[in-house]
């Protein structure tokens, strides 16, 4: 994934040099953009990525919602604009073409086999708004990201893509959950240096404990234990108010119960 990053960068600096001195063709501008797809479970870096990305270019980032995308091409259809979804999405592209900018479009949802909702529910207009932006993408000359939240393969959202299209998206960035290193890592990034702690606090052990944690469940579970360990008094016992593992370890079981909906907690406690 780092290597992929870190492609993108290079050969977006690249473009100064190839049509400027290099001499190549201002008409292959539009065909020679940085589209790149992330995809993967959300809460696994990729608004930080964008970020990063648009960091190292020095750019600002266009943040466009693909749910509000669709609403505003619906919301015109409604209003008698007559080929307006192409109107709405070309000013997008225009947007982020005079700001020079990043353009990262965002919150499209889609879980296979289901067909997802908030962005993904694979209806007819919205197919047809997911080509329009993807052929669009392929011709924007700087960096594009569409930003897929799935979990599974791509299988799905290449079959509704038109055929020849997927050829015009440059990187296929996949984002996974950490691995028990990986995690370990971000724990430790987690803890503020100048958060109390009550003990050595075990990186390992926390990272043993939260198998499938995102990013984002991590630095719920370490905010919740240090508003716990901020909220105790001296009279409460050992520790104070400092973090402790106990602190953490609760934290990591309060952010799986989280996880699992009402429907699941309701199953649980009529058969275990």
């Amino acid at each position: 994934m780092l290597e992929k990053l870190q492609a993108m960068v290079k050969i977006e600096k690249a473009r100064g040099v190839l049509f400027g001195p290099w001499g190549f063709p201002d008409d292959m501008r539009t065909r020679q953009g940085t589209t790149t797809l992330f995809w993967g479970p959300a809460g696994t870096g990729r608004s930080r990525a964008a970020e990063a990305v648009g960091f190292e270019l020095g750019k600002p980032l266009k943040v466009v919602d693909f749910p509000q995308l669709l609403s505003g091409v619906g919301a015109e259809k409604g209003a008698g604009g007559g080929n307006s979804a192409h109107a709405v999405v070309r000013d997008v592209f225009k947007e982020a073409r005079l700001m020079d900018a990043v353009l990262v479009l965002d919150g499209y949802s889609l879980h296979t086999g289901e067909g997802g909702g908030g962005g993904g529910g694979g209806g007819s207009e919205e197919t047809a708004l997911l080509n329009l932006v993807v052929r669009e993408m392929t011709r924007f000359p700087g960096v594009v990201i569409l930003m897929i939240d799935t979990i599974g393969s791509l299988d799905v959202f290449v079959s509704r893509l038109d055929k020849g299209l997927l050829a015009g998206l440059k990187f296929l960035v996949e984002f996974s959950k950490p691995n028990q290193k990986n995690r370990g890592a971000l724990w430790e990034k987690a803890l503020p240096a100048s958060l109390p702690t009550s003990e050595a606090i075990d990186f390992v052990e926390l990272a043993k404990a939260s198998t499938d944690f995102s990013l984002v469940q991590i630095g719920n579970a370490v905010y919740r234990a240090a508003a716990a360990a901020a909220l105790r008094r001296p009279e409460d016992g050992e520790g104070g108010r400092s973090v402790s593992m106990a602190d953490l370890q609760a934290a990591i079981e309060d952010e799986k119960r989280r996880g699992e909906s009402e429907v699941d907690r309701w199953v649980q406690s009529q058969y275990m």
